[in-house]
């Protein structure tokens, strides 16, 4: 598809909703550090990754000062989800491409 410009759709709910272009090969990480340097501020969106080696990958632990905090007896709950094509993303931040 020659001329078409394809992108990627980075929202953040209650943040910013931007699009970026994308490149072969991207993922989920790329797509959240080029909106992140495009917006060029911090505190419209900032996000924190912990590592959990190489079977598990990078696991999303705050967005916009907002920590995960998935445990069954604690109310409320946070956790993040990817969405691929408006679907949770059957793989990884760093695998989604």
């Amino acid at each position: 598809m020659s001329g078409v410009s394809k992108t990627v759709s980075v929202e953040v709910v209650g943040g910013p909703h931007l699009s970026v272009e994308w490149t072969e090969g991207m993922n989920a990480q790329q797509a959240l550090e080029i909106a992140r340097n495009t917006i060029q501020a911090p505190a419209k969106l900032d996000f924190a990754l912990q590592y959990y080696g190489r079977d598990l990958g990078y696991l999303v632990v705050m967005i916009n000062g907002t920590f995960e905090s998935f445990q069954a007896a604690a109310d409320p709950n946070f956790y993040w989800d990817f969405l691929l094509n408006h679907q949770p993303a059957k793989k990884g931040l760093t695998e989604w491409k």
